[in-house]
């Protein structure tokens, strides 16, 4: 299986990104089309590792949600939404404990689903924060998010078997 770890925030928008939900930037449908581009020609699975997994954790595991729980919950639920309009679903999402890439080795060492043949992060953080997986990022930026070059790249590293 070929795997996606998906950030939001800088991926599926950046800062010229009009859609709002609550106050707070969305997503853009020309940034999920980019995403829809990978999925479709590599066959890769989405496991979210954005800041946006808090409110799939907050569904499954608080029973009392304060109002910042069901702001997340509400927040991820519309995002569900808008990726499934583009026939995208979402299998995981990593845990929330360190870094980034501390949290996507953890969710690989953990995953005990069809084997992983090759991956890749989509996330505008820097390589530094990925360790121990940087070669296996495409860095985008908030500023401009995911971009056909990031698409080619992402592509190219999960035509490669990289386990």
């Amino acid at each position: 299986m070929k795997v996606i770890f998906l950030d939001v925030d800088g991926v599926l928008n950046s800062l010229d990104t009009k859609e709002r939900i609550e106050g707070y930037i969305f997503v853009s449908d020309d940034k999920i089309e980019l995403l829809k581009e990978i999925v479709d020609q590599t066959g890769a699975k989405v496991v979210l590792s954005s800041t946006w997994r808090r409110g799939w954790y907050c569904k499954e595991h608080i029973d009392h949600p304060n109002e910042s729980d069901r702001q997340d919950i509400r927040m991820f639920d519309a995002l569900c939404e808008k990726l499934h309009e583009f026939n995208i679903g979402l299998l995981d999402y990593t845990d929330d404990f360190g870094l980034r890439g501390q949290e996507i080795d953890a969710w690989l060492n953990n995953w005990t689903g069809e084997p992983i043949e090759s991956y890749v992060i989509l996330d505008d953080m820097s390589g530094r924060d990925i360790r121990p997986h940087s070669r296996f990022l495409v860095q985008t930026s908030l500023g401009g998010g995911i971009n056909k070059k990031h698409v080619q790249r992402a592509i190219e590293i999960l035509n490669i078997k990289s386990l």
